[in-house]
C-alpha cells in the first residue's frame, strides 16, 4: 500500500508539472496578443489627445486672426520667464477653458497635477520612457508642433507667402503635406522635440519622431485635422513638400 501511495503521489506531481508547462505555453502565446491589444488601446488614447490638441489649436487660431501660436517663445499673460511659453499651454487653455495663473510656480503646479498631463503626454511614449519629465512652466509634453506653421499676425517677420509665417487659411490653400503635430522623442533637457529630416523620420536621433505605436508607426496630425499612423518610409514620399523649416518643438 505504501508503494502504491508513493506511486500515486509521484503521478500527481507529473500531472502538476504538465499543467504548469501547458499554462506557460499558453502565456507565451497570449502575452504578445495582450501587449498588442494594450498598445492599440494606448494608441487610441494618444490619437484622442492629438484630436483635442487640434481642436484647441483651431479655437486659438480663430481668436488670433487664423494664426497658430509659435512653437516656442510666445508672450503670455502668465509668467514663464525670459524665454516665454511654448504652444502647449496656450492651446491647453482653449481645450480646458481655464486660464493659467500669473505666478510661474503655480503655472508649473497646474501643468504637473492637472488635466494638462492627461492630454499633453502620450501613454505609449510614457510607457517607453518610464516617467514624466520634470515639469516646466513653459509647458513640456510628448507632442511637438511643426514650426513651419507657427506664427503670429503681429510677428515682425510675418510674410503670408513664406513657410513658417503664414495663416492656417493660406497654409491649407497651398496643400502642405507636413504634419502639424507629431509625437516626439526626448531632448536632453527633458523637453520634447523632433525633426522631420526632409520627410524621413526613421532617424534614431533624440529629436526624431517616435515610432513606437501600433505596427511600429509614428503618429501625425495634419492641418486639415486628419490623424493617422505613418510608417517611417512614408517620409520619403513627401520629400518634395518638405521645407527647410522642418523642426517640431
Amino acid at each position: 500500500m505504501n508503494l502504491l501511495r508513493k506511486f500515486r503521489n509521484f503521478f500527481t506531481l507529473i500531472e502538476l508539472l504538465i499543467v504548469i508547462a501547458i499554462i506557460g505555453i499558453l502565456l507565451t502565446l497570449l502575452l504578445p496578443s495582450l501587449y498588442k491589444a494594450r498598445l492599440a488601446a494606448m494608441t487610441s488614447v494618444s490619437m484622442s489627445n492629438l484630436s483635442q490638441i487640434y481642436r484647441g489649436a483651431m479655437a486659438y487660431a480663430k481668436d488670433h486672426n487664423q494664426f497658430l501660436p509659435l512653437s516656442s517663445n510666445n508672450t503670455t499673460p502668465f509668467t514663464v520667464g525670459e524665454e516665454g511659453a511654448n504652444w502647449r499651454p496656450l492651446v491647453y487653455e482653449y481645450i480646458s477653458g481655464e486660464k493659467f495663473p500669473a505666478d510661474r510656480e503655480e503655472t508649473k503646479d497646474v501643468m504637473e497635477n492637472g488635466g494638462f498631463r492627461d492630454i499633453m503626454y502620450c501613454p505609449v511614449i510614457l510607457q517607453d520612457r518610464g516617467a514624466y519629465p520634470d515639469g516646466h512652466a513653459q509647458g513640456r509634453g510628448h507632442y511637438g508642433q511643426n514650426i513651419f506653421f507657427g506664427s503670429r499676425d503681429d510677428h515682425p517677420s510675418n510674410d503670408y507667402t513664406t513657410k513658417g509665417y503664414k495663416s492656417i487659411i493660406f497654409a491649407s490653400l497651398t496643400a502642405d503635406k507636413e504634419p502639424l503635430y507629431m509625437s516626439t522623442k526626448k531632448r536632453n533637457s527633458g523637453s520634447s522635440g523632433e525633426v522631420l529630416q526632409y520627410g524621413d523620420f526613421s532617424s534614431t536621433d533624440k529629436n526624431s519622431p517616435e515610432n513606437v505605436y501600433t505596427l511600429n508607426r509614428g503618429l501625425a496630425c495634419f492641418l486639415e485635422g486628419n490623424i493617422s499612423l505613418k510608417l517611417a518610409s512614408w517620409g520619403s514620399s513627401v520629400d518634395s513638400y518638405i521645407s527647410n523649416r522642418y523642426n517640431f518643438e
